[in-house]
């Protein structure tokens, strides 16, 4: 006589292998259109010492991991992609996505979702009545919409935001940027961001969608807070001059 024997679910088969009592780890990884990304890197870790437990490339997005009973931090990124992870109490007190408690016997089951980075390429310039003269170095802020969670006090935490400050000649390109909704303000003191326009010269408002592998133009339109906002440009080309003293 011959015959198969097989567990007959994969927690069965995971308490048949394992010397200790586990459970799985099922983690799904999607792209922006909820497709599954195919090679993403799926790294677990233990959150207290920083020590990588475990990690696969799988080709259809998807892997379960057998682990040992415990609570696991998971970092899913790819080359050319935005990457998301688990955050624990330690770092946000109510984190969106906690770190993964794996129970005896029990599969959890967690996904994320990344997709290929973008960027903003952004001009600072003044009204379109006066000829959307530059304004060198104007400093302001860029956030995102996505959360991680919430701090002691309730508010939340956003994935991205930073300050970012043009050159001298009123530029910018903010690359390495996940797909999302973002929100622009001046920090420079004695300027209002009174509209936005993408592609130049056509205004839209905030905020301003980024969908992923895309470049986008952005020009930010700036006014004086109670000042006089002068241009000085040659009088035959009517290219501008820099340093001018007024």
């Amino acid at each position: 006589l011959v015959t198969d024997i097989s567990p007959k679910d994969k927690i069965e088969e995971i308490q048949t292998c394992q010397v200790q009592p586990g459970g799985i780890l099922s983690v799904l990884v999607f792209d922006a259109s909820g497709l599954m990304v195919p090679l993403p890197i799926i790294e677990v870790f233990n959150p207290e010492t920083g020590q990588r437990v475990d990690f696969t490339t799988p080709s259809d997005g998807k892997h379960d991991f057998p682990l040992a009973t415990s609570t696991y931090k998971v970092v899913v990124s790819k080359s050319g992609y935005s990457s998301e992870r688990t955050y624990g109490t330690d770092e946000i007190a109510n984190p969106e996505k906690p770190h993964p408690i794996i129970l005896s016997g029990q599969i959890t089951p967690i996904s994320f979702s990344i997709d290929r980075i973008s960027s903003f390429l952004i001009e600072s310039r003044g009204p379109k009545e006066i000829g959307y003269p530059v304004i060198p170095e104007v400093s302001f802020n860029l956030r995102g919409e996505k959360i991680i969670g919430f701090d002691a006090e309730e508010k939340p935490v956003y994935k991205y935001s930073q300050a970012h400050l043009t050159d001298d000649q009123g530029k910018i390109t903010i690359t390495n940027l996940e797909w999302d909704y973002y929100y622009f303000s001046v920090l420079s003191p004695d300027l209002d961001l009174v509209g936005i326009e993408s592609p130049p010269e056509t205004p839209i408002d905030q905020p301003i969608s980024l969908p992923p592998n895309t470049s986008l133009p952005l020009r930010l339109i700036l006014e004086g807070e109670n000042s006089l906002l002068l241009t000085v440009q040659d009088k035959e080309t009517e290219e501008p001059i820099f340093s001018a003293s007024a």
